[in-house]
């Protein structure tokens, strides 16, 4: 009796132990499509720099969402480790109506990277000699609604944050904006991947401007260099590289603070959580 109550006590500690190196992970629905699609989200980590991917805002560039999903994968058999100084957040498809349909617009036929509120925000915009609407007003969307949220809830909070975009097929990288951290970062990029060309692509109320202007958030886009292919390896190396970054320093040319915890509370990350996932 007394080797059987041992045996289940040694495997309980086992098992506790075991889990205290489990990866934590969340995968959870923050919202929907015009047309009832689930929008989701993956969450990794507990740090205080927070890596925000967001791919598929597009729905004709597929191949953005497929490299996310293997991101996500990589992370869950822990092929990619996240440091306790880090988070990552992955909205792998952004909009699923587009994806579904394999249209550039969502299912009101609004281009959602340009339903953003930036201060040059247009009704309609110019893209390869075609007029596509950017919607009523600026978060006219459901879509860009899920963004908008998911960022200021991530605002709420006491982290740092840089912003990747995934999109095809110019085979660069794009800064947000003119602001200093916003060139930091896509020289960064352009340093450490294969995206090297730089290209001026004037937008309007697209969402890696809203993200400077709203929140000061260092943001990029990484344009893949087909429409077709994903770019898995890429971006998994990408990934390592900016895991590996202190943000504060390297973007925002800031000290970070020696005294100040690496990792989130419980409660800050439970907040967070409880304020994305949403029932239905």
């Amino acid at each position: 009796m007394l080797n059987k109550k041992f045996g289940f006590l040694l495997y309980f500690f086992v098992l506790m132990i075991l889990s205290s190196f489990a990866v934590d992970y969340y995968d959870m629905v923050i919202g929907y499509s015009v047309d009832n699609r689930p929008i989701k989200l993956f969450a990794c980590g507990r740090g205080r720099e927070f890596l925000v991917m967001i791919a598929g805002i597009h729905g004709n560039e597929g191949n953005t969402t497929e490299t996310a999903y293997h991101l996500i994968d990589q992370i869950k058999s822990e092929k990619i480790i996240i440091p306790p100084s880090k988070t990552v957040i992955i909205v792998p498809n952004a909009n699923p109506d587009g994806l579904a349909y394999q249209t550039r617009v969502n299912a009101h036929q609004v281009d959602l990277n340009r339903n953003f509120e930036t201060t040059n925000w247009q009704k309609t915009s110019l893209y390869h000699g075609r007029i596509l609407s950017c919607g009523a007003y600026p978060f006219s969307e459901p879509e860009s609604q899920v963004i908008q949220n998911l960022f200021l809830e991530i605002n709420r909070l006491p982290v740092t944050s840089v912003a990747l975009t995934l999109h095809s097929q110019a085979n660069a990288i794009f800064e947000a904006s003119e602001d200093s951290y916003n060139i930091i970062l896509a020289e960064y990029l352009r340093q450490i991947s294969k995206f090297k060309r730089i290209i001026y692509y004037p937008t309007t109320g697209d969402l890696e401007r809203w993200l400077a202007e709203e929140y000061g958030i260092a943001s990029a886009t990484i344009e893949f260099a087909t429409k077709k292919d994903p770019e898995n390896q890429e971006l998994v190396k990408v990934v390592q590289i900016l895991l590996k970054t202190d943000f504060t320093k390297k973007f925002y040319q800031s000290p970070s603070k020696s005294d100040q915890p690496k990792s989130l509370t419980s409660q800050h990350f439970n907040s967070l959580i409880k304020n994305l996932k949403i029932s239905k």
